[in-house]
């Protein structure tokens, strides 16, 4: 494993070996179901956006503004356009963190997540970070995806 080569295990590394499946070794035929049940996903995934007639997709890319290097744990947004193999860009927006924003005092977490992402705000410091958006196309159409940035680089007054 990692701590048997000596190399640093860093914050994120952590945070995802500590929810990781204890799969083991893999033959041939496991690998192959595994990768069949991908591909169905990919497939439904595919599917799902025919029939919505999607092109691209605009959201967030984070819970909240950029943070600091290392306390991005929450890649859901992000991660689930890797599965399905979909090309995607992060890009910021104008709207940016303000000096003296905080939680309503009487905020009370949803979630043990819902509680880290407030620690997280209230231990750093996020004045001047910017919240960014994802734009994500279906897997194969890069050019749709860099055509919907050409627009939101206007729209959103970007270099």
């Amino acid at each position: 494993g990692i701590a048997s080569s000596g190399e640093p295990v860093h914050p994120l590394t952590e945070w995802i070996l500590k929810d990781a499946e204890p799969f083991g070794m893999h033959t041939a035929l496991d690998l192959t179901l595994l990768h069949k049940q991908r591909d169905d996903f990919r497939l439904a995934f595919a599917k799902s956006w025919n029939d919505q007639d999607v092109d691209v997709v605009i959201g967030p890319s984070f819970v909240g503004p950029a943070c600091a290097h290392d306390t991005a744990f929450y890649w859901s947004y992000t991660s689930l356009y890797n599965l399905v193999d979909y090309p995607g860009v992060v890009i910021p927006t104008p709207i940016r963190a303000e000096s003296g924003e905080q939680y309503d005092k009487d905020y009370i977490p949803l979630s043990d997540a819902c509680l880290r992402v407030k620690q997280l705000w209230e231990g750093g410091d996020f004045v001047g970070a910017p919240v960014n958006l994802q734009v994500v196309a279906r897997r194969h159409h890069d050019n749709e995806l860099f055509g919907a940035l050409q627009i939101l680089k206007h729209i959103l007054d970007l270099p």
